[in-house]
C-alpha cells in the first residue's frame, strides 16, 4: 500500500513538472525547442563551455542581472538563449528572452545610431566627442 501511494505521488509531481515545463516554455514562445546540451561548442571554439554551464545554475537571474548575448549571425544566440531560457524555466524561473531587433527596427525614431569617432583636437580633452550620422 505505501509503494502505490508513494509512486502515485511520484507520478503526480512528475505529471505537474512536465505540465509546468509545457505551459511556461509555451508562454516563453521560443523560436524552435533548443538544449544546451545539443549547441555545437566546437564549432564556437571562443566559446567557454564552462562559462555556458555557469549561466545555466541561473545565479545571475537569482542576482536580478540581465544577459545580453552578442554576436554575428549564425553563430548560436539564439540557441543559447533558448538554451539558457528552459534550463531557467526547469529551475523554476519565469523566461524573459526577447530579440533586441523588432525593439530598434519597429520605429524609425527608435533606431540605433551609427557613431563616428572624430578626430580628438591636439590640446584637447581626452574625451572622445562622437558625431551621429543618419
Amino acid at each position: 500500500m505505501r509503494e502505490t501511494l508513494a509512486w502515485l505521488l511520484a507520478a503526480e509531481i512528475g505529471h505537474r513538472e512536465e505540465r509546468r515545463m509545457r505551459m511556461a516554455t509555451g508562454i516563453a514562445k521560443f523560436p524552435f525547442v533548443r538544449t544546451l546540451e545539443g549547441f555545437d561548442f566546437s564549432a564556437q571554439p571562443s566559446l567557454d563551455p564552462g562559462q555556458v554551464r555557469d549561466l545555466a545554475a541561473c545565479r545571475w537571474i537569482a542576482n536580478g542581472d540581465a544577459l545580453l548575448v552578442l554576436g554575428p549571425p549564425g553563430v548560436g544566440k539564439t540557441h543559447l538563449a533558448v538554451g539558457l531560457g528552459r534550463e531557467a524555466i526547469r529551475l523554476g524561473y519565469s523566461d524573459c528572452a526577447k530579440s533586441a531587433a523588432p525593439a530598434f527596427c519597429r520605429r524609425p525614431e527608435r533606431r540605433p545610431r551609427t557613431l563616428k569617432p572624430r578626430e580628438i583636437e591636439r590640446g584637447s580633452s581626452s574625451r572622445c566627442r562622437c558625431q551621429s550620422s543618419s
